[in-house]
């Protein structure tokens, strides 16, 4: 963006390869190597100011003329990174439609939805920045897991922060209870539990007239019987 860089340091070398001199930049951006005799020399970049990629560059500078003053720039490219969610089941099955909600402080940086691999990525980070990513919605069929927060920063160009996420699957239950007309409980009373066409279980009532089946899926069409 042009803006000057301070704190990058650059080294002079001359034709022999001896150091004339080590600068840093000022908040101009600016070092300036003074009093050069006739030569060659190059110019390195030895360190790139906090948050920027080094530019290993090197440039040739040649002192043919007295008072002559050679100028020279360097740009540094900011360093960025990125976040990477997998999102999964218990059973490590990969899950689609899992929100995620990237945050600096109390700014909303981006919003975005796992896709068929479960991945979810936000790219473009900066530099030292303190970010906080976190599941906002949960995928269909499962429970929101409100300790999927985490805080990260971004400390070398190119990095990739990666973070797994599990989420529990939505289970309920059917419990039926069984009387006589007066409202007595009946034990021995056997009920079987379908889930269209497939056979889920059975049990009998106890000596509270109850059954329960646990453990059902979110979202399944299911059919309770009394079948003895």
């Amino acid at each position: 963006t042009s803006e000057p860089l301070k704190g990058a340091e650059l080294r002079l070398t001359n034709q022999e390869g001896n150091v004339v001199g080590t600068l840093t930049t000022d908040k101009n951006g600016k070092v300036t190597f003074k009093n050069l005799p006739y030569g060659d020399y190059k110019l390195e970049e030895t360190k790139a100011p906090e948050g920027y990629v080094l530019n290993k560059e090197s440039k040739i500078i040649k002192i043919t003329e007295n008072d002559q003053i050679e100028k020279c720039e360097y740009t540094n490219k900011a360093i960025k990174g990125s976040v990477k969610v997998v999102k999964q089941d218990e059973d490590g099955n990969l899950l689609a439609g899992a929100e995620f909600t990237l945050t600096q402080g109390k700014e909303t940086i981006g919003k975005a939805t796992t896709n068929a691999d479960g991945i979810v990525e936000f790219a473009g980070l900066s530099y030292g920045v303190e970010y906080k990513v976190t599941e906002t919605k949960a995928p269909e069929g499962y429970v929101l897991n409100e300790e999927n927060t985490d805080i990260f920063k971004i400390t070398t160009d190119g990095q990739v922060v990666p973070f797994e996420y599990t989420n529990k699957a939505i289970t309920g239950s059917v419990k039926v209870v069984k009387t006589d007309e007066s409202g007595n409980p009946l034990a021995g009373a056997e009920f079987t539990l379908m889930a269209g066409e497939t056979f889920v279980g059975k049990a009998t009532t106890n000596a509270d007239g109850m059954v329960e089946f646990a453990g059902l899926s979110y979202g399944v069409e299911y059919k309770v019987t009394e079948t003895k």
